[in-house]
């Protein structure tokens, strides 16, 4: 998993939000070189996309140039080596980035939508207890890639739902407020949800078209703030 790939998207406010979901995902799967051979199956699940939306988006983000296809393979049980040029060129939030959680919220929650990309979102910058402070809700929608209207619906959903928990809070869209993100594996999320396996790295042959996941590659975005260390 790449916190490099993951900051990027967290900082970039030109993703409609199914790309949004799907460079979530594809970060998920990223390694220190921003590379990545997730199998469309286990993407669209982290991505909390239908099969066919979700091959739809990652040839938009290819078309942009925020991504680009290096290798092409087929067979069954291989996927693509996916270059994730947007976390090469940045922007990135600047902070630290809860992997850990992050992947579990991706793994194992069943929520689709505007509150997959704020469960994500909030638990990427969530500390190691899962707490999220000092951080204005203008701020959040930014991150996430939603308006506050969206934001204030889907928040509530996910309080109403046990995911979310208001440890403090004033309210207003310029204040901060304190949240706890509910680890999906320590309640029934992590039943509900059946993400599939990763699959083996690509090997150098041909693509299958079913496994495409999208045409040609492209070059590089913008850029902005310092990006966070890989550990």
């Amino acid at each position: 998993m790449s916190r490099k790939a993951i900051a990027a998207v967290l900082a970039r406010t030109d993703l409609a939000s199914g790309e949004r979901l799907v460079a979530l995902s594809l970060a998920s799967f990223a390694g220190r070189e921003n590379r990545a051979w997730p199998g469309a199956p286990a993407a669209s699940a982290r991505a909390g996309l239908s099969r066919s939306r979700y091959q739809h988006a990652p040839e938009q983000l290819v078309t942009r140039g925020l991504v680009a296809v290096d290798e092409r393979v087929t067979g069954r049980g291989r996927a693509s080596t996916v270059a994730l040029l947007f976390a090469d060129a940045g922007p990135w939030w600047d902070g630290d980035i809860n992997i850990e959680l992050f992947e579990a919220v991706l793994t194992h929650s069943p929520v689709r939508g505007p509150e997959r990309l704020l469960l994500a979102t909030m638990a990427a910058l969530a500390d190691k207890g899962g707490d999220v402070r000092d951080l204005s809700t203008e701020r959040l929608c930014a991150a996430a890639g939603i308006a506050d209207r969206t934001y204030r619906r889907a928040r509530t959903a996910l309080l109403e739902s046990g995911r979310l928990d208001l440890v403090s809070g004033a309210g207003g869209r310029g204040n901060t407020n304190g949240w706890t993100v509910s680890d999906p594996r320590d309640g029934g999320d992590a039943l509900a949800a059946r993400t599939p396996r990763r699959v083996a790295p690509p090997a150098k042959t041909s693509m299958r078209k079913s496994d495409r996941l999208g045409p040609g590659a492209a070059a590089s975005p913008n850029g902005a703030p310092a990006a966070p260390p890989d550990r």
